[in-house]
């Protein structure tokens, strides 16, 4: 986490404009040809530089120290937030594996909130048996959300090793809601 807190900051606030020889052979020579690398290049990065600004205007407005970022960004949504947004920069081209799992997540979360409303719409039914309930509407299947949500629960799950982040409980839950929506 130390070394993506130090890419950011340096990325959104450069000392120095970074160019890399393109024939090293050419190094120091008259005409040799260089080239600025930008490693987002083509990604939005917006979001990510305000975070790296944040960070700098915040936590160092000096120099960076050089070790232990994480224990002085005294900030646990920031931390994760950048978190997310450096794995959604190196992995926004995700496979088609990997957007089956996400769109599956988010089925998942739309098939709660539908059992929900209908466990609600129920319970209201069940304290007016007259059924002068107003609103009362009839909705999708329970049974047939009931067994979506099972064949989405089937799935073989693979994830991540995270080391050396989170370091806290709080970041925890925050990096499981970001990532999640749970």
């Amino acid at each position: 986490m130390d070394q993506i807190i130090h890419e950011a900051v340096d990325y959104a606030c450069p000392k120095e404009e970074k160019e890399v020889v393109v024939d090293p052979k050419a190094k120091g020579k008259k005409g040799a040809e260089t080239v600025v690398v930008d490693p987002f290049e083509g990604k939005d990065v917006a979001y990510y530089k305000k975070l790296g600004e944040e960070i700098k205007q915040r936590f160092f407005p000096g120099d960076l120290p050089t070790c232990d970022l994480v224990e002085q960004v005294l900030d646990d949504a920031l931390l994760v937030n950048l978190f997310v947004e450096r794995m959604i920069l190196d992995y926004s081209n995700w496979s088609k594996e990997e957007t089956d799992i996400l769109a599956g997540v988010r089925r998942e979360r739309e098939i709660l909130e539908q059992l929900e409303e209908i466990e609600a719409a129920s319970g209201a039914a069940v304290a007016d048996p007259k059924g002068k309930a107003k609103g009362a509407k009839s909705g999708p299947d329970p049974e047939k959300l009931k067994q979506e949500l099972e064949e989405i629960k089937r799935f073989k799950a693979s994830g991540w090793i995270l080391i050396d982040f989170p370091h806290s409980l709080s970041q925890a839950k925050l990096l499981e809601n970001s990532l999640t929506g749970f």
